[in-house]
């Protein structure tokens, strides 16, 4: 939360932590960027400043450097493999695309978020999360086969809505 991007591009970005990416209180900042993917040990918090962004498949990039430790592997959508955590992603200017899975778990918490766009699934992506916090500026659509247990939607746009498919039954 600065006045810096940390990742600038008009490529595509993967993001992978054995911990946290960014913070409640100081998310990850791109601009420019076309797709991403993240997955992460605990909690993720991101932000596109300028730009729509589609959370997708990402290729890695395998560098010539052979004494990684690490071999680098491809990733899709956001994921974190541990328990309670947030999943939070913001796009500032323009839309959020969601292309693949977004999983939080059943016992974490996701927000979307598009600061003057939609934020909407396509393809069979879906979320998985305890708790959706959706904010937008335009109709939102998520439905597919989601499974969530709380949701709340906040769109600012006049005339606009919101739709959301979940396959049980909420809490």
């Amino acid at each position: 939360n600065g006045a810096t991007d940390e990742i600038a591009t008009t490529g595509n970005v993967l993001l992978d932590s054995g911990g946290a990416i960014g913070s409640s209180t100081n998310r990850i900042e791109m601009t420019g960027v076309n797709t991403m993917a993240a997955r992460s040990v605990t909690s993720q918090y991101l932000a596109q400043t300028s730009g729509s962004l589609t959370v997708g498949t990402v290729a890695a990039l395998t560098p010539g450097d052979t004494a990684l430790d690490i071999a680098a592997t491809s990733g899709s959508g956001m994921v974190t493999t541990g328990a309670a955590q947030t999943l939070s992603l913001t796009v500032v200017a323009g839309n959020l695309n969601v292309a693949n899975d977004i999983d939080a778990l059943a016992t974490g918490d996701l927000h979307l978020a598009s600061g003057t766009g939609a934020v909407a699934t396509t393809g069979a992506a879906k979320l998985i999360a305890n708790t959706l916090r959706v904010d937008a500026a335009n109709s939102s659509t998520l439905n597919n086969a989601n499974t969530v247990n709380t949701v709340a939607a906040n769109v600012t746009g006049a005339g606009q809505g919101f739709e959301f498919t979940n396959v049980g039954s909420f809490a």
